[in-house]
């Protein structure tokens, strides 16, 4: 299906297609309606913060599960991990919002 889409409007290029289907693509991210800490086992809740990256860059608007008890910050692994690939080139300082970083 998707080959044939991108023959259809993108002259064949998936990576166009692709591209242009994650700009166009809104909606609101879900959050969790509550967890537990990993650091003290209390009620946690899912909500939009900001993030800063080894690199000193920070996002905001990244969702993040925060303790009602301890206050303890945690985010998904695998999203951190391509939030730091994306933003690894750019200089320390740089701030950034999780909206931008998905139409860039």
């Amino acid at each position: 299906m998707l080959e044939l889409k991108a023959r259809l409007w993108t002259h064949g290029n998936t990576d166009e297609l692709l591209r242009r289907a994650i700009a166009s693509y809104r909606e609101p991210i879900e959050l969790e309606r509550s967890a537990h800490c990993s650091h003290c086992g209390q009620t946690a809740a899912e909500r939009l913060d900001t993030f800063e990256t080894d690199n000193g860059v920070t996002i905001d608007g990244v969702p993040t599960l925060v303790c009602e008890h301890c206050g303890n910050r945690s985010w998904d692994l695998l999203l951190v991990g391509k939030l730091e690939e994306m933003v690894l080139h750019r200089p320390t300082g740089t701030k950034i919002t999780l909206d931008e970083m998905l139409t860039l």
